[in-house]
């Protein structure tokens, strides 16, 4: 089922830099991909319906979809994770 995501997101941009949006929509579609972001304004305002529901409108959806509100302090990093550098301590002892 597709999933919006209300709440903040880091975002790279380069090696050196990153994007803050402190309150924010993010689209994942049901394929699992994320498919739109877009940072509601002004920071400050809450996630209305009727903003929920333009902003759905304006990314093609239709149909049912789960919603997820990230709590105050929680922020998400949307993206690619490389889970190998989360296992690699335990290489060591992989052989005992």
């Amino acid at each position: 089922m597709p999933l919006l995501i209300i709440g903040a997101l880091i975002s790279p941009v380069d090696q050196r830099s990153y994007s803050v949006l402190p309150n924010s929509f993010l689209y994942v579609g049901q394929d699992g991909l994320i498919k739109a972001i877009q940072q509601i304004m002004p920071a400050s305002t809450p996630a209305t319906s009727e903003g929920i529901d333009a902003f759905l409108e304006a990314v093609g959806h239709s149909g049912e979809f789960e919603i997820l509100r990230l709590a105050r302090g929680e922020f998400l990093i949307p993206g690619f994770i490389d889970t190998h550098t989360v296992r690699a301590p335990y290489y060591r002892t992989c052989a005992i």
